[in-house]
């Protein structure tokens, strides 16, 4: 079973697909696909308040990653977004299921997007062609080779970038708890949004 409320890990392709299969059965109303996640919901907000914003990450060579980039075209979003080596990658993808209370909750395969390094997060900030004023990561990216969230906020502050991290699990927080702290404690971080569960967890 799914912790409620929270975000669990899928590393077994076959098991998150009959797990799709299942939600899609037992759904009252047709599923919705799109273009989404913490961090692309986050600059569809901005780029709707008008505030130029790109999206860096990793996809794979599939028809999800299509949706990826023709959600990003759409709504006037730069696509930042790189393919990794592997062309059997997968584009991540995140189940949301909502319970009749309202409470969401989530489960993901990671797929490409746990691909991505910091070399290439660099290439695509660097591409982006203005100087960023916030740049924004997801707490997923700690999951990521590397140390792309503190050498990532660290070049992003380089460039004169306030950086922003959004804590979306959790299981992340309590997982990569001394690590947070210690980016925290070092003041890598202008901006943290996170809710009541991941607030007690850190």
């Amino acid at each position: 079973s799914l912790p409620k409320g929270d975000a669990t890990p899928f590393t077994n392709s076959a098991a998150f697909e009959a797990l799709k299969a299942a939600a899609a059965a037992a759904a009252v109303s047709p599923p919705v696909c799109g273009c989404g996640g913490c961090a692309v919901n986050t600059t569809k907000v901005m780029a709707a308040l008008g505030v130029d914003a790109a999206v860096c990450g990793s996809v794979g060579r599939d028809d999800a990653a299509g949706v990826v980039r023709r959600g990003l075209e759409a709504r006037g979003l730069q696509d930042l977004c790189k393919e990794p080596d592997d062309v059997g990658a997968v584009t991540g993808e995140v189940l949301c299921l909502v319970t009749p209370d309202g409470e969401r909750t989530f489960a993901y395969r990671p797929g490409a997007s746990a691909s991505l390094a910091t070399a290439s997060f660099l290439e695509a900030l660097r591409a982006c062609g203005k100087r960023p004023g916030l740049v924004y990561f997801d707490v997923y990216t700690l999951l990521n080779p590397g140390r792309l969230l503190e050498d990532g906020a660290r070049e992003s502050r380089s460039l004169g970038a306030r950086i922003g991290l959004n804590l979306g699990s959790t299981n992340i927080v309590t997982a990569q708890h001394a690590r947070l702290w210690a980016f925290l404690d070092a003041g890598g971080c202008d901006v943290l949004t996170l809710n009541l569960a991941e607030a007690q967890a850190l």
